[in-house]
């Protein structure tokens, strides 16, 4: 038998330290504005959100099974998985976006 405990719990500070806790985390999220404004201060002052709609929609990136991102009532969120995936595009195209390198 499992049984799974929260690690802030009063169960959890009684165990053995041979058990193993396991801490539910959630994922950052990101709204592509905010995307924008971390590539921007990367210095890649010419991307946008225009750049970044085209980017997704390329990539497909909303797709089901890519992770990067969710959807929350009506509104998507990246995760850092697409940002990753953002930063690489940026630096492969950095004179594209206005990156001095």
């Amino acid at each position: 038998m499992i049984e799974f405990i929260p690690a802030n719990s009063p169960e959890a500070e009684k165990l053995n330290k041979e058990y193993v806790l396991i801490k539910e985390k959630e994922k950052q999220k990101y709204l592509p504005s905010e995307i924008v404004n971390i590539i921007k201060g990367l210095g890649y002052t010419a991307f946008n959100l225009h750049h970044h709609a085209v980017l997704w929609q390329v990539k497909k990136a909303k797709a089901k099974g890519k992770n990067f991102g969710v959807q929350v009532a009506k509104t998507w969120y990246w995760y850092d998985t697409w940002l990753n995936e953002v930063k690489a595009h940026c630096a492969e195209n950095a004179e594209k976006y206005g990156k001095n390198t």
